[in-house]
């Protein structure tokens, strides 16, 4: 679909005799890059996403990391963008630096362990993520042997080289650069 007709449709209001609203794809319109430029590691997101306005970025959030319980910004930083068409890159001043997609870690559930929702939306009972076991939680684990929930595997639930984590990430990975939608993936 061209720019021209998804104009024309979103000022649709009936098809026939029935009445219709014509909204956006809260997600599929968006896209996520990341930069990567220790140039403008001490930048404030703000200074960043002025110079950034004029080509569709939304917001900028820089990445940090955890040492020592202190927050440290690094040089990546994520950039919405409102087209769903990824730029190959974005002018900053006088750098023109290369976008690539930002791929997020699949959500772990820290309640059933399961993955695809947070336990706020968790319907399920308590799974320990150390031993797999219900009715506690792996800071009140006892067990010496690691299990995971997802795989069965022996490591718990929130081990990154655990099968289930990487099927997850890539169909991550391909929603995102595909442009589709979940169960697309």
């Amino acid at each position: 679909m061209n720019a021209k007709q998804s104009e024309q449709l979103m000022k649709l209001q009936k098809i026939g005799e029935i009445q219709v609203k014509v909204a956006p794809h809260h997600s599929l319109n968006h896209s996520q890059g990341v930069i990567s430029e220790s140039e403008f590691q001490r930048d404030l997101e703000d200074d960043i996403l002025e110079c950034l306005k004029d080509q569709k970025v939304i917001a900028v959030r820089r990445i940090n990391i955890k040492r020592n319980n202190q927050n440290f910004p690094t040089k990546h930083v994520i950039l919405p963008f409102n087209t769903p068409v990824l730029p190959k890159s974005v002018k900053i001043a006088y750098m023109n630096c290369p976008v690539r997609h930002f791929i997020p870690n699949p959500l772990r559930c820290f309640k059933c362990q399961r993955f695809g929702h947070t336990i706020t939306a968790c319907r399920s009972k308590q799974i320990c993520a150390r031993c797999s076991l219900p009715d506690h939680d792996s800071n009140n684990c006892s067990s010496t042997t690691p299990k995971c929930y997802n795989c069965n595997g022996d490591h718990p639930a929130f081990f990154r080289s655990c099968r289930r984590y990487k099927e997850e990430k890539e169909i991550l990975t391909v929603k995102i650069t595909k442009n589709i939608s979940f169960p697309e993936a």
